[in-house]
């Protein structure tokens, strides 16, 4: 019995020893100074990495502060929606929508009285001894956060990881301070559809601010395939305002590039204000896809800046199309005296793509038959021969000349809808004089000047 004794002794003294399993936490703040409410905050960067062995990470205990010291006001509901931790994929630090993983978040705190912290189940989460896990801790602000309120996390020791092996790193881990603001704007533009190749085309895009922090600069960016032309208009309030170039200006100025649009203001945008600016575009000679105009703004304090607006539905998107999408024409008086009042006459049937308010337009290069021409007017343009209308009856108000160039903004006024069709009529007066001929013919196009 004794000798046996000595055996089991012996084999417990030559065991192997194996080392504990260890998870080396390590992470930095990555909050900015300034933070805008309803955002996405990325508060800290987390790394992990194992020693000896793969180790499970099941939860994360995060701490949330301010510098307030009562119940009420320290309550996290009032500034955090939810607390998300996410794999940083692309190990830049900061949260993108686009490059992160979820890996855990608590939605909802209750209906607690005072809540400074939140433990999020994450797993579990393999972290292994060769590369690095980086997790990022994001807050989602509350849209009706309190301003100027400095708001920090932290995880405060190795008991707020959670796995079932050993724990080291230097603790507590935590976040600078973010200061709040509330940079907001909604905004819509029109109209949503436009033709291809359209000159001047009018763009109108509005603002209206819903943050309390004041704003005074406004930034309009168009999508490739658009050329700014101009700034022909802008509005505070249904008041039309002075237009400047920067710097110069006391009201309202710009800084116009050929797809952006900077404006600053005098005296600030508070909330509640509507701002109305109306742009000239050139459009492209071919159909785009639906894109949006996007913009941004400046809070007047200088600590926010280039914040996105808030697009109310899509009517922020503007798609480039042929609105006119096909036409077919049937003479209805071909023939003519040459006596100076006698005439052609048309009518064409236009096919619409979008619905969409506008004005259809129509150009038109003189008559020929390979030799002879016949003009659309006298040479001052003080006589018309040719012109267009939508009603049967001539003596109409609402005709217009034709030319060989779209006329400014004449034209007939029509609101297409998604595949309807509509008729309008040309009359071609033969001036006297004009030679003789049955091969007369012409080139022209249909424009739809989309209106706001």
């Amino acid at each position: 019995m004794k000798a046996l004794i000595v055996v089991l002794v012996l084999a417990f003294l030559v065991s192997p020893v194996f080392a504990d399993a260890t998870l080396t936490v390590s992470g930095t703040s990555q909050v900015p100074r300034y933070i805008n409410s309803g955002d996405n905050v990325t508060m800290l960067n987390i790394s992990l990495l194992a020693a000896n062995s793969t180790i499970n990470l099941t939860s994360i205990l995060v701490n949330f502060s301010t510098p307030y010291t009562t119940v009420e006001a320290n309550n996290i509901s009032a500034f955090v929606v939810n607390v998300s931790i996410y794999n940083d994929t692309d190990g830049d630090g900061i949260f993108h929508s686009n490059d992160t993983t979820l890996f855990g978040s608590n939605i909802t705190f209750g209906n607690q009285t005072r809540i400074n912290l939140t433990n999020i189940t994450v797993g579990p989460i393999q972290v292994g001894t060769a590369n690095a896990v980086r997790l990022l801790v994001v807050f989602r602000l509350n849209i009706t956060a309190p301003v100027i309120a400095n708001i920090s996390a932290n995880i405060t020791s190795a008991a707020s990881i959670g796995t079932n092996e050993t724990v080291s790193g230097s603790f507590p881990i935590s976040s600078g301070l973010g200061e709040t603001r509330d940079v907001h704007a909604n905004v819509t533009m029109r109209p949503n559809y436009v033709d291809t190749n359209v000159t001047n085309q009018t763009i109108v895009y509005n603002f209206t601010i819903t943050g309390v922090t004041t704003v005074n600069k406004t930034r309009i960016t168009l999508p490739s395939g658009y050329t700014l032309v101009n700034i022909s208009g802008v509005t505070l309030n249904d008041l039309a305002r002075s237009i400047d170039i920067c710097p110069v200006a006391t009201d309202v100025c710009t800084n116009v590039g050929t797809t952006e649009v900077n404006l600053t203001y005098t005296p600030t945008l508070a909330k509640g204000a509507n701002v109305s600016v109306t742009m000239l575009v050139n459009t492209s000679l071919s159909a785009l896809p639906t894109s949006t105009v996007n913009s941004t703004l400046y809070s007047s304090d200088l600590t926010m800046y280039n914040v996105s607006s808030s697009v109310l539905g899509t009517y922020s998107n503007i798609t480039t199309q042929p609105i006119i999408n096909g036409t077919s024409v049937m003479i209805t008086k071909g023939a003519a005296i040459i006596n100076g009042s006698d005439y052609w006459e048309f009518n064409f049937t236009l096919n619409f793509s979008a619905a969409v308010p506008g004005i259809i337009q129509f150009k038109m290069y003189n008559w020929s038959d390979g030799v002879n021409n016949i003009s659309l007017a006298n040479s001052s343009e003080t006589e018309f021969y040719a012109t267009m209308r939508n009603e049967t009856n001539f003596n109409t108000t609402g005709r217009f000349n034709i030319l060989n160039r779209y006329n400014g903004t004449t034209g007939i006024n029509h609101t297409a809808s998604t595949a309807s069709t509509f008729t309008v009529i040309l009359r071609m007066v033969i001036p006297s004089g004009t030679a003789i001929s049955s091969n007369w013919f012409t080139i022209y196009n249909f424009l739809f000047r989309a209106i706001p």
